[in-house]
């Protein structure tokens, strides 16, 4: 328990120094770029970026953690390949029909005005689909070995070279040089990720060796059962890109007050999903199975995340009404006080979010079935965008982020009334197994 704290506390300051580095990025493109259509367009694109990663990342990390956990005797690499090629395809699928969308019919779904420096941008940003998959497998892999520290501390490398691209290649090649900045910081996180598994490759390529046949057999399978994981999580992700568009129909500079917010308000889920989460979820997925101690472990872990949750977001809301505003505001740039509400309305889902990111893993772990994935997405896509077109009407930018709160609290209610149901049949399931 003590060596297990030690490692959650290391990972955890390495994970926050890195997520803080990406949290700089929207605040200093506002102050170099100022609120204008332009930084309004990269930040609508890459936010459809950040939807496809923040959607297949956990599918991917979680799945092989999983695998490797509560299989270690298999060869990953088999599945891994697989599921990464396959992914690949889907991704460029996925790219093209956004670029599609925002050509055939760019008036119906953003601003006009938005639609072409978009498109160029999302254009730009594409090699990132691809190189989120890569980065995320191999992330996984590393979590499932106890590398949390290389992989937390990933993320640094994409931070640190945004902001030396903003600040140093600005007055050469203007926005174009967040988009450079993200592009090259994603590729020297996939080299870094790369670089720490052939270490890791090499020191255990002896013990590994003649396995491969065993992990061989079950790749369709995997990747079906990944298929309605990583749907339920496109859904739940295509909340930041519904917001931003419902954000782009109140006027210039919403959708970067959008980001800022969404940015300091997820802070916490960013360090949790980084630090935490593939820490616990190994844990998990190793004593799956003991049904007892799992139970034990999973509700530990609920108990602990909502608590600190919900303590996060009292002190966040206590200190809401001069951060944003002392972090944002300059001589050419003032800071809305919709920015703040629409914070402090953020903040107050974030204990349903973590529940949810927890939720959604343990769900995983115990195979799940697909219809139960769906059914969480289908809930979390459809309150989000009825309730924010109707609350955007009444309170503009508060209104859209009192939508994304109430769609996790209806999310994590779905999975934690659907777990708590169904705790019998697991425990005479992981029983079964562990015979």
């Amino acid at each position: 328990m003590g060596a297990t704290v030690r490692l959650i506390g290391q990972t955890a300051i390495i994970g926050a120094f890195a997520r803080l580095l990406t949290i700089l990025i929207p605040f200093a493109a506002i102050r170099v770029y100022g609120l204008g259509a332009d930084l309004d367009a990269f930040f609508l694109a890459a936010s459809a970026v950040l939807f496809w990663t923040l959607s297949v990342a956990p599918v991917l990390e979680t799945a092989v953690i999983s695998r490797i956990r509560g299989n270690p005797d298999t060869e990953a690499w088999p599945i891994i390949w697989r599921i990464g090629l396959r992914f690949t395809a889907v991704a460029v699928g996925v790219g093209a029909a956004a670029l599609l969308v925002l050509t055939v019919v760019p008036g119906q779904i953003i601003e006009p005005s938005l639609a072409a420096p978009t498109r160029q941008f999302l254009l730009a940003l594409s090699p990132l689909l691809v190189l989120s998959i890569w980065t995320s497998l191999l992330a996984g892999w590393l979590n499932a070995r106890y590398a949390f520290r290389a992989v937390a501390l990933s993320p640094a490398l994409l931070g640190v070279t945004v902001l030396v691209s903003i600040y140093g290649l600005a007055p050469y090649l203007g926005i174009h040089a967040l988009v450079l900045g993200y592009l090259a910081g994603e590729a020297l996180r996939l080299l870094f990720l790369g670089a720490r598994v052939l270490l890791s490759r090499r020191k255990q390529q002896a013990g590994d060796r003649g396995l491969a046949s065993k992990a061989a057999a079950k790749p369709l399978a995997s990747f079906n059962i990944m298929t309605a994981q990583w749907m339920c999580l496109v859904l739940v992700g295509l909340t930041p890109v519904v917001n931003r568009v419902l954000a782009g129909t109140l006027g210039v500079g919403q959708i970067s007050v959008l980001e800022v917010v969404e940015r300091l308000a997820l802070l916490p889920i960013g360090l949790v999903t980084w630090a935490v989460l593939p820490i616990v979820t190994a844990q998990l997925a190793g004593r799956r199975a003991d049904p007892q101690v799992f139970e034990a472990s999973a509700q530990r872990l609920l108990l602990i995340v909502f608590v600190t949750g919900t303590v996060i977001a009292a002190a966040f809301g206590a200190v809401h009404g001069w951060l944003l505003p002392a972090l944002v505001t300059t001589d050419e740039t003032v800071w809305p006080t919709s920015g703040n509400q629409a914070f402090l309305l953020l903040v107050v889902g974030l204990p349903f979010h973590l529940a949810f990111l927890v939720l959604w893993r343990i769900a995983v772990i115990l195979d799940r079935p697909g219809k139960v994935f769906l059914a969480v997405g289908c809930a979390a896509f459809l309150t989000n965008l009825c309730i924010g077109v109707i609350a955007k009407s009444y309170w503009g930018l508060p209104g859209i982020a009192l939508a994304s709160s109430l769609s996790f609290l209806v999310v994590s209610s779905i999975l934690w009334i659907d777990r708590w149901k169904r705790i019998p049949a697991e425990r005479l399931a992981l029983a079964s197994r562990s015979n």
